[in-house]
């Protein structure tokens, strides 16, 4: 490593940290990515760039020398057409200088992606160290596994649908190329890991277990991110890029370790370095590499911000209400084979397995989760977020019964005999009799 090099890296730790903890002292929100931010524009071509661009090409964009010889081919090419329009004489073919000028910024291009390489190993070691600290530390805690099913739907949805967008949005609206879109549309659909704590209160009130289940939910979601990222990495760098992606894989290794006990000093130890170095160095090697006042669009930047965060639980959200199923029920004598199937527009539909036929639909006054049950070979048993277990005959759709359970039903109903189990969102276990049409006993 070069000493201008070195001298560069050591001068962006430190001044990126000393702007986190300045911002920390004056209770800044967010201080350690705004401090990163504010020492990356202090450090590019924001600020030292037009003060003293030299320096700056010297410590942090490299390509000096190329640049000076770009300007002088610039220089002697306007002098040559000057010259040539004075004597009378063509000038050189706009084809030969054009080619020339290119070549001159490949040259350009090549020396800053050399110099650059040593504030590249420092990002991707710095990711890697925080992604697996972070990753450590939000461990989810409790006696209760998440749902495997609920991580799957919740996680790929929270990933797919603001991580589809963002694609989209860089794909339509800024004529991003696919490879880069696909690197915008895996940053986007890395999910979060840990939970405020009002956040994880309201999901283990929701659904026991609920919190380890949104938590898992935001890893499935990172992997799917990560390896999003990775592949298009690979796209644009090759085998270099897909290198680079490694650092990535820091999360992925912090779950693997158990968490430490809340509280004690290494945990406090570990939460300073990432907030008050590790995190400030990520957003200044981010910034640095931006011109505000020439690259910086407003509206992309708050596109990314709603798909990263609305866009991401709009996604969970949709995840999470197709946990439901079908009930296939076989076909007997001149019946046929029917399925039954709840959906978010309040109804239950039954379909003729063979044709595809709506043969009935009954409505109700909210979702339907899960899947129905059959009892008695002619009774479908489902409840919804209408808090109602609902009996309607197979035959024709009607209503049979409905037993109030006071809170939304979210799980499928199982029988036996004449009797229908279901849980609520009331944390209840209810067993309701079907020919009595009322509840027996709660748990």
């Amino acid at each position: 490593m070069s000493q201008p090099a070195f001298f560069s890296l050591v001068l962006l730790l430190v001044v990126s940290a000393g702007w986190a903890v300045l911002l920390r002292w004056a209770r800044c929100p967010g201080f350690s990515v705004v401090g990163g931010v504010a020492a990356g524009l202090l450090l590019g071509p924001t600020i030292l760039g037009r003060v003293a661009p030299d320096l700056h090409d010297a410590l942090f964009a490299g390509g000096l020398q190329e640049q000076r010889e770009l300007r002088q081919i610039v220089s002697r090419q306007g002098a040559d057409r000057l010259a040539a329009a004075a004597a009378g004489l063509a000038a050189e073919p706009p084809a030969e200088g054009a080619e020339e000028l290119a070549a001159a910024r490949d040259r350009i291009r090549d020396a800053q992606w050399v110099h650059q390489r040593s504030q590249r190993l420092l990002t991707a070691v710095l990711v890697a160290v925080a992604l697996a600290g972070a990753a450590t530390m939000a461990v989810p805690r409790g006696d209760r596994a998440p749902s495997i099913v609920g991580t799957l739907s919740i996680g790929g949805w929270s990933a797919a649908l603001p991580g589809g967008l963002a694609w989209l949005a860089a794909r339509g609206l800024w004529d991003a190329e696919p490879v880069d879109a696909a690197l915008v549309a895996g940053a986007v659909a890395i999910g979060p890991w840990a939970l405020a704590a009002i956040d994880r209160r309201g999901a283990d009130e929701a659904e026991a277990g609920g919190a380890a289940t949104m938590q898992a939910a935001g890893r499935c979601a990172t992997v799917l991110g990560i390896g999003l990222a990775a592949a298009a990495l690979y796209g644009r760098h090759g085998l270099a890029g897909l290198l680079w992606s490694m650092a990535l894989v820091g999360a992925v290794v912090g779950w693997l370790f158990p968490a430490p006990a809340p509280g004690g000093r290494l945990v406090a130890g570990v939460r300073g370095i990432l907030r008050n170095v590790i995190v400030p160095a990520i957003a200044a090697t981010v910034a640095i590499r931006v011109d505000l006042l020439k690259d910086l669009a407003l509206w992309p930047v708050l596109v990314i911000m709603l798909l990263s965060g609305d866009g991401r639980w709009l996604g969970a959200f949709a995840g999470a209400q197709i946990l439901g199923g079908a009930n296939v029920i076989a076909a007997v004598g001149n019946t046929p084979a029917r399925i039954l199937v709840g959906s978010y527009d309040n109804k239950l539909n039954c379909i003729d397995a063979a044709t595809g036929k709506n043969l009935w639909t009954y409505k109700t006054d909210s979702f339907i989760n899960g899947a129905p049950a059959v009892a008695a070979g002619n009774l479908a048993v489902f409840g919804g977020c209408d808090a109602l277990l609902h009996v309607v005959g197979l035959t024709d759709g009607k209503r049979r019964a409905t037993i109030d359970t006071k809170s939304y039903i979210a799980g499928s109903a199982a029988v036996m005999g004449s009797r229908a189990f279901v849980g609520n969102y009331g944390n209840k276990l209810i067993c309701a009799d079907l020919d009595k049409r009322k509840i027996i006993w709660t748990y």
